[in-house]
């Protein structure tokens, strides 16, 4: 029962979502602004492809 439970948490639309989303902040206070753009375009597909 308890990887039931562990496989739910990891098919959660939200860990990669906030994921994403911390990777493109992280970027920002850096300055990296391909990186930046690159984890964006990557949440926006995330978001658009229906996983969440």
């Amino acid at each position: 029962m308890r990887t039931l439970t562990a496989r739910r948490g990891l098919a959660d639309p939200f860990p990669p979502a906030a994921a994403l989303a911390l990777l493109a902040v992280a970027a920002a206070a850096l300055e990296a602004s391909i990186l930046c753009w690159a984890s964006i375009g990557a949440l926006a597909g995330y978001a658009l492809s229906g996983s969440v």
